[in-house]
């Protein structure tokens, strides 16, 4: 004779419906640990106006002829910097970098001002010649 709480093979009715209870409960959602948008800011810096070139190196010969970086820092956040007359940005920890055309004459010339001072430094780059178109014996 079967009990109406044992319908499954002997099993107990409740223990059934609590089973299938818990397989059928929604989950909890997975809320992802927060993390920063972005990159932190920019620490400020109120050291001296020094212009230092990261880059390109003093002499380097350039593998462009028309345009590459140039970047390093002005030592302030506080300075404005221009770079053959070009307006460079200056982030708040005095670093700077620029993409900017290759001189012709191989010089870049750099001007850095803050708090009534003014800083010039010159970085010389070797330009690549014109290759020479090869000949194809045609004439």
């Amino acid at each position: 004779m079967s009990d109406s709480r044992t319908p499954l093979h002997g099993r107990p009715l409740g223990l059934l419906v609590l089973a299938l209870g818990a397989a059928c409960a929604p989950r909890p959602a997975v809320v992802p640990a927060p993390h920063p948008a972005g990159l932190p800011p920019i620490p400020a810096a109120t050291g001296p106006l020094r212009i230092d070139i990261v880059a390109p190196e003093e002499n380097e010969t350039l593998p462009t002829r028309d345009s590459t970086f140039i970047y390093g820092s002005v030592g302030t956040g506080g300075a404005t910097l221009t770079v053959n007359g070009a307006r460079v940005p200056v982030e708040p920890n005095g670093a700077f970098m620029a993409y900017l055309p290759v001189p012709a004459n191989g010089v870049y010339h750099l001007e850095a001002t803050a708090a009534g001072r003014t800083a010039r430094a010159d970085r010389r780059v070797r330009v690549p010649t014109t290759p020479a178109l090869p000949s194809t014996g045609a004439r």
